[in-house]
C-alpha cells in the first residue's frame, strides 16, 4: 500500500474567482487553518447553523456580518474579491521585516514571467488574463517591497506576539 503525501494549500497565492469562491475560501481557511468548525462561527455571527450554511451554499453573506466573518476566519478573500471586482489591487501590508535576497530574486523571477507573458499576448500568442494575472503579482510584489522599505527603520510593534 503506498501512502499519498497531501500537499498544503499555498493560501497566499490564492484568489477568488467569484464572491462565492471567495465565501468557500474563508470558510475552508477558518475550518483547515484555524480548526474553527462552522458552529462556532455561528456563535460568534450570533446566526444558526443552517442559516450560516445557507449563506455559503447560496454564496451570500449579509454585509454587515462580512467583516466579522472574515476577522473569525482568519482570512479575507471575500474583501479582496470586492476590491479587486471595483478595479482595486490589493497589497498585504507589511511589518517593515528584513528582506532576504530570495524575496528579491523571487520578485525578480516574477517580473520576468510577467514580461513574458505581456509579450506573448501583444503577439496574439497568449491569453490576456494571463498577462494580467502576472502582472497584478509583480505590482503586489513592488507595493510591498515599496513599504517595507518605507517602514524598515520603524517596524511596528507586534504587541500580541508570543
Amino acid at each position: 500500500m503506498t501512502t499519498r503525501k497531501v500537499s498544503k494549500r499555498n493560501w497566499k497565492a490564492l484568489r477568488p474567482k467569484s464572491l462565492g469562491h471567495a465565501v468557500e475560501l474563508d470558510a475552508e481557511f477558518a475550518l483547515t487553518e484555524k480548526r474553527l468548525p462552522a458552529k462556532r462561527i455561528c456563535e460568534q455571527l450570533e446566526t444558526s447553523l443552517p442559516t450560516y450554511y445557507r449563506w455559503v451554499s447560496e454564496q451570500q453573506i449579509p454585509l454587515g456580518k462580512v467583516l466579522t466573518f472574515e476577522r473569525l476566519c482568519g482570512a479575507s478573500y471575500v474583501a479582496e474579491y470586492l476590491a479587486v471586482a471595483s478595479g482595486k489591487i490589493v497589497i498585504d501590508m507589511p511589518r517593515g521585516r528584513v528582506v532576504k535576497p530570495i524575496d528579491l530574486n523571487a520578485l525578480s523571477v516574477q517580473a520576468a514571467a510577467a514580461l513574458l507573458a505581456l509579450n506573448e499576448c501583444y503577439a496574439g500568442h497568449g491569453a490576456p488574463e494571463d498577462a494580467v494575472s502576472r502582472i497584478d503579482e509583480v505590482l503586489r510584489g513592488l507595493t510591498f517591497h515599496r513599504e517595507n522599505a518605507r517602514k524598515l527603520r520603524a517596524p511596528e510593534l507586534d504587541l500580541f506576539a508570543e
